[in-house]
């Protein structure tokens, strides 16, 4: 597939793209005399920014070409680059909006640049190959997360002025970069970006037919939508109460942790390298299991994980069930997101993917935007409370795929095609 090493360039732009700006923007709101609860609706608005990005452009992809589609999406996130690093040019006030209206395109460009991407997967790569082609874009993305502090570090060294108007420093760097970066990915877009035309794409064979395709089935796609629900959770509360937790000095929370900040970032990156090998797992399982076997591993060792931090013991968290249940955390939501978006790929068979992969990653950005709330208050009462309501969370996800297991098989016509060409194999 000729495209799939734009669209690894073009994950991992994106995440390098987020990933540098979270170290840095509470001090860059802080320099704009904003307070806690501007960074929170900030960080809000992001996640808002993603759902919407995800329907309008997922559903703008089914009536126009991926080229379009993309570019157009990439031009805001451009917008939001520029407004990011332009805001240290105005007054406080105007600062902070333009800060806040910056990350809402940005977080347009990134849920629509997901959704655009997951779509054409799901149209143009064989069923047999999505799941290695997600697994490989996953690694992307990881690859994204890793970096992108590590050129933050650099980026927040810098202290350029460039004639009378341009300043680079720790504040507006990442918006400096992250222009840059939409500009690359246009270009590449622009110029290489081949597009299969959808009368020659196999999710959408019947339109070269001018055939009524069968629609998918509404309770299969509704358990996907779910499972979704509850992967984002998890993943949102793991990365709200992680630091939290473990840089507890004054054990508002448990009598174990009182470690250096940090300890916290050698945390996320280990959490980063399991997720690459995660990837790395299902790339080689590939089309060998059932997606709908390895969607409740995956479930499975969320919920598992979870339950394994809660303290036993009052305020006392076993540090080797920490460790363990935290690397189950880690490898679970790489599995179960791939995994589930192959599944509601093969559901969805051939009929035009943009709406429902938009709906997915919208119904992500949900958890994205609620998760950390619940995550911090549910915290501050008890970790029996954060930590069993995720795990049991993920327990009822299992019982919901086992019950609709049927109703999560691919679509019927999908695998009729499926047998006729294995019929017609030599």
């Amino acid at each position: 597939y000729d495209f799939l090493g734009i669209f690894y360039a073009n994950v991992f732009f994106a995440c390098v793209s987020f990933s540098i700006v979270m170290p840095s923007i509470w001090k860059y709101i802080e320099k704009h005399n904003g307070d806690e609860y501007f960074l929170a609706s900030v960080l809000l608005i992001y996640s808002l920014g993603e759902f919407l990005g995800s329907l309008f452009f997922g559903y703008l992809h089914n009536y126009n070409t991926t080229k379009f589609t993309m570019l157009s999406c990439i031009f805001t996130g451009l917008l939001g680059s520029v407004l990011y690093f332009s805001a240290d040019y105005f007054q406080d006030d105007m600062a902070l909006w333009l800060v806040f209206g910056a990350r809402f395109l940005q977080g347009l460009w990134t849920g629509g640049q997901q959704a655009i991407e997951q779509s054409y997967v799901s149209e143009v790569v064989e069923d047999k190959e999505k799941l290695m082609v997600l697994s490989e874009l996953g690694i992307a993305a990881v690859s994204g997360f890793i970096l992108g502090p590590v050129f933050g570090i650099v980026l927040s060294m810098l202290d350029i002025q460039i004639g009378p108007l341009v300043k680079i420093d720790k504040y507006t760097s990442p918006g400096y970069l992250q222009t840059i970066l939409t500009i690359v990915m246009f270009s590449i877009i622009q110029s290489s970006f081949r597009e299969v035309h959808p009368h020659n794409r196999p999710g959408r064979v019947n339109e070269t037919k001018n055939e009524e395709s069968i629609p998918p089935s509404k309770a299969g796609i509704g358990v996907c939508l779910f499972l979704c629900l509850i992967i984002f959770n998890g993943f949102a509360v793991q990365e709200t109460i992680t630091t939290p937790l473990v840089t507890d000095t004054a054990h508002k929370y448990s009598e174990t942790f009182d470690w250096e900040v940090t300890a916290s970032y050698a945390i996320f990156a280990g959490s980063g390298v399991l997720s690459i090998i995660a990837f790395g797992v299902i790339h080689f399982i590939g089309d060998k299991v059932d997606e709908r076997k390895l969607a409740l591993v995956g479930l499975g060792m969320g919920a598992l994980g979870w339950i394994c931090l809660i303290d036993y013991q009052y305020r006392q968290i076993n540090l080797g069930l920490f460790f363990f249940g935290y690397v189950f955390i880690s490898v679970n939501f790489p599995i179960a997101r791939n995994v589930v978006f192959t599944m509601a790929s093969k559901i969805i068979g051939p009929n035009r993917a943009g709406g429902y992969m938009g709906w997915m990653l919208a119904v992500g950005a949900i958890s994205r935007m609620l998760g950390p709330f619940w995550a911090v208050q549910s915290l501050s009462i008890s970790l029996k409370l954060c930590f069993g309501s995720t795990g049991g969370l993920f327990l009822v996800s299992m019982a919901a795929l086992a019950i609709y297991w049927k109703q999560c098989a691919p679509h019927q016509e999908t695998k009729k095609s499926s047998i006729q060409i294995h019929m017609s194999s030599p």
